[in-house]
Parts: structure tokens; sequence; C-alpha cells
């Protein structure tokens, strides 16, 4: 409903290399909390940012208190499923139910790491009603603890490594951008995750764009 009001707009248009110069920026990580696999990378972000001139806030905490994200997944999985393969004619299966069964049959080939994910899916027992309020509960749990940053203490982005931090962006609808920061010890790509304000896709866009082109993290593959 929001977005109807929203206009159109060229995310292309502004990006600037200098889109990083005084923003205040809020990192989800401590670089000595690191393990030693990605330390380095963690130091080369903070400084990349750095150096790009962007004003660091350290080692932020947020709180995950009051978002139930298993509960509404397992709904939700265990719906859509049933849902699809009540429409399939030429299936072996029909329920979710059926593919946990069809699994155990021979558990060693198909569920060699187990499917508690799905099987606990089975199990959910909570009404549409439930269901809704959960979602739009935890939404509003999210979107609070996120703007205690973004909003009240007026940093322009966060800052995680990897997906770390990312249920509480995800569930609040907030806009994320990930980006290449570097290599692990094993050569492993590791990205930078940027989530910025509610609608502020324009603004991240461009500190998303400053950081990958002062930082050229990224290595293109030997194909």
């Amino acid at each position: 409903e929001k977005m109807k009001d929203k206009e159109r707009i060229d995310y292309t248009k502004d990006l600037s290399i200098d889109g990083l110069k005084g923003k205040k920026i809020g990192l989800l990580f401590s670089v000595d909390q690191q393990d030693e696999n990605r330390k380095a990378v963690a130091e080369k972000i903070r400084k990349d940012l750095q150096d790009a001139g962007a004003i660091l806030t350290d080692n932020i905490q947020l709180s995950a208190e009051g978002v139930d994200n298993l509960q509404t997944l397992e709904y939700e999985f265990k719906h859509n499923v049933n849902d699809y393969l009540s429409q399939q004619k030429n299936v072996p299966v029909k329920s979710l139910e059926e593919i946990i069964a069809f699994n155990k049959k021979d558990s060693k080939r198909r569920i060699k790491y187990g499917q508690t994910l799905i099987e606990g899916s089975e199990k959910s027992a909570i009404t549409k009603e439930e269901f809704e309020n959960v979602v739009q509960t935890s939404q509003e749990n999210a979107r609070k603890e996120l703007d205690r940053y973004l909003v009240e203490k007026g940093l322009d982005a966060l800052v995680m490594i990897n997906n770390d931090e990312v249920l509480l962006s995800a569930v609040a609808g907030y806009p994320e951008l990930a980006v290449p920061a570097g290599y692990d010890k094993n050569g492993e790509p590791i990205g930078v995750v940027f989530v910025g304000k509610q609608f502020g896709e324009k603004e991240l866009f461009n500190i998303g764009y400053a950081y990958e082109q002062q930082s050229k993290n990224r290595k293109s593959p030997s194909l």
C-alpha cells in the first residue's frame, strides 16, 4: 500500500564514487570477535569504509526479541507446498506429509542431513489468524529495533559480514545490498551487506556503489 504513492526512481542517475563521504555507518560486527579465517577481511572492510570517508560506529548489537521467523516459515512452507502439490497431476506425492514419508523410505540417500525443518513445518498447527498476528508483530518489532539506529541515532546504514544479522532487515522489509568484500584464507568469497532505512534504496545504492568502486574487492573468476 505504501508503495502506491512512491514515484519511480532511477537509482543509477546520481551514483557517486564519493557516496560514502560523511555517511554514518554502523558496524554489526567486531573485528576482534571474528575467527582467524576472516579477521583480515573484517579489518579490510572497516579500513575500506574509513578510506571512503565514512564515519563508523563499531560493534552494534541488535536484538531479535519478539521477532519469530521460524513459526511463519513453517506455516507458509507447509501450506504453500500442500497447495502446489494438490494441483499437480503426475507427481508421486501429494502433500508435505507424503514427502516426509517418501524420504524416510531411503533415508541414507534422500535425507543425509535429516529433515528437521520440514518435519517441524508439517507439525505446525497455528491458524491463519495466528500466523498473520505473528507476521505483523514480528515486522513491527524488527522495524522498531532497526529504527533505533537508522532513525533515532541517525545512522545512514548498517553493515554486516555475509548474512550474519540478516533476519531483522528481512522481516522488517528494509532494503539490503550485498557487495564483494574480499576472500578468507581458503579463498572463499565474503560479502558485506548494507542495510538501509525504509524506502532508502537510492541512498543505499549510492553507499554500496562508493564502497564497491573504492575497495575494488571483486576478482573475476578464471573461465
